[in-house]
């Protein structure tokens, strides 16, 4: 991801379990509005439904928010797929911000994947 997206994510460790499995643990080092933030998340896989959650843990996020998970579903096409993105949030004033700048980054991240795994 660093290699892909480097404008929004600096670094991503592993912390716990191994990279790919179900409920491994990672720790993110990312920009948003040139700010830096770190975001520790716990992954769920659901083959399924073929979607993605990370489960907040701990980090910068949670000085705006109780609840952060960002959610990647792919949708099948003819060819190739969509990628559906989503966050799961909870506030804890009414009046504190919606995450619409995470959500910028998320869109962007998931157009330099596509551009990095469609380039020949």
């Amino acid at each position: 991801m660093p290699t892909v997206t480097s404008k929004n994510i600096q670094g991503i460790n592993l912390h716990e379990g191994d990279w790919d499995q179900h409920g491994a643990i990672k720790i993110w080092n990312y920009t948003v509005d040139r700010k830096s933030g770190v975001f520790k998340e716990k992954v769920e896989f659901d083959d399924d439904n073929m979607s993605v959650t990370l489960h907040g843990i701990e980090g910068h996020l949670y000085d705006e928010y109780k609840v952060y998970k960002p959610v990647c579903k792919d949708v099948p096409k003819e060819h190739g797929s969509v990628a559906k993105l989503s966050i799961e949030y909870e506030k804890y004033k009414e009046s504190d911000p919606n995450p619409d700048k995470y959500m910028a980054v998320f869109i962007e991240m998931a157009k330099d994947i596509d551009a990095h795994v469609s380039s020949p």
